[in-house]
């Protein structure tokens, strides 16, 4: 690697090379990374609670309470 690259960092959104001190290049990826989070977590939420649902059926089902 060229050793006369100046200190930078990458935007967390689109990747872009830029000055050090800040996680993205501008608001715009600052959203679009945010609402990408925000669409992860509620998908994993999601996930569990289904997860969860379908072990306590399993369970009941078992017991013979359902």
């Amino acid at each position: 690697m060229p050793e006369n690259l100046p200190t930078h960092t990458h935007c967390l959104e689109c990747d872009y090379a830029m000055p050090e001190g800040r996680p993205y290049c501008s608001e715009e990826c600052e959203r679009a990374h945010e609402a990408k989070r925000n669409k992860e977590r509620n998908r994993n939420l999601l996930f569990m609670v289904a997860a969860i649902a379908a072990v306590l059926l399993i369970a009941f089902l078992s017991m013979g309470l359902v």
